[in-house]
């Protein structure tokens, strides 16, 4: 419940303050920062759990919390207007948000993108150990995917300037396409080496660095107008359809690259039947 505040809140913060078209510029300063803690996590409670047993990892996510707390109480204040407040109940709110074809097809894109870079989080430990990498160290093998991460935000930060907002959104799902199609090739061909394991998820990174960033943004800003609901319903979406498959698919067909690249190539197509569907062919890629 703390995580998914912090998820929620700080989107609706967003998008309280800041147009659609802003926003997505905000996401693409936000997300380089947020993106730092897939690749530091594993490293910093790889190092604590080596150096001090597995408690000193909730130790440590205890003071962090107690330092965002503070941090609340002290220089938060209340960022939605007093006029714009609703007596609307939450119910009625997330039926009106749900209702919007826009805020669907931008959370199928972000579920999609988030699941699989769960799917390959959950995955991947069990890859880089069977490649004789240790706890300590194979946390350092997501600093490359980071990488993607803040080169896609930046890149997309300068498009939205000179291209169409949906058109940067699905040229970063083409890219998690492409990454899919990488572990495919890399699985038919039975390689098992660290770099087949990372590189083909430095192209999916640029989807999670671009796409995602705007596809949240634009759900929480779509037509409907009620930016907290949609900010907690594209949240409860993106953790909770991520969780549930990355669960599902070790569950089911266990840990490997094969595994990997079925996931993440399915979910890429899924991803784009997104972004091309809509009122008319292609919609989704061309609107402004």
């Amino acid at each position: 419940m703390g995580a998914a505040s912090g998820l929620v809140i700080g989107r609706a913060i967003i998008a309280d303050t800041c147009s659609k078209h802003v926003s997505a510029k905000v996401y693409a300063v936000v997300y380089p920062l947020v993106s730092l803690s897939p690749a530091l996590a594993p490293a910093i409670g790889g190092h604590l759990a080596a150096a001090f047993g597995w408690h000193a990892d909730f130790l440590f996510v205890a003071a962090f919390a107690a330092v965002a707390f503070a941090l609340v109480c002290a220089v938060l204040p209340e960022t939605h207007p007093r006029a714009s407040r609703s007596r609307v109940t939450s119910l009625e709110g997330f039926g009106a948000v749900l209702r919007d074809g826009a805020f669907r097809r931008y959370t199928v894109v972000v579920c999609c993108i988030y699941g699989a870079w769960f799917v390959y989080l959950t995955q991947s430990p069990f890859l880089f150990a069977r490649l004789g990498l240790g706890e300590a160290h194979f946390g350092w093998m997501y600093l490359p995917l980071t990488g993607g991460i803040i080169v896609a935000n930046l890149l997309a930060r300068r498009w939205l300037d000179r291209w169409p907002y949906d058109r940067i959104v699905t040229i970063g799902v083409v890219s998690f396409l492409l990454g899919g199609s990488a572990f495919l090739v890399v699985a038919a061909l039975g390689v098992t080496t660290i770099p087949a394991v990372v590189l083909p998820m430095c192209l999916v990174s640029l989807a999670n660095g671009s796409a995602l960033s705007l596809a949240v943004s634009g759900a929480i800003a779509a037509p409907h107008g009620r930016a907290a609901s949609a900010s907690g319903l594209v949240g409860f979406c993106q953790i909770g359809s991520a969780a549930l498959l990355a669960s599902g698919v070790s569950a089911v067909f266990g840990t490997s690259l094969t595994v990997v690249a079925i996931s993440v190539s399915a979910l890429g197509l899924l991803a784009l039947g997104a972004c091309l569907s809509g009122p008319r062919a292609a919609a989704f890629a061309t609107r402004a």
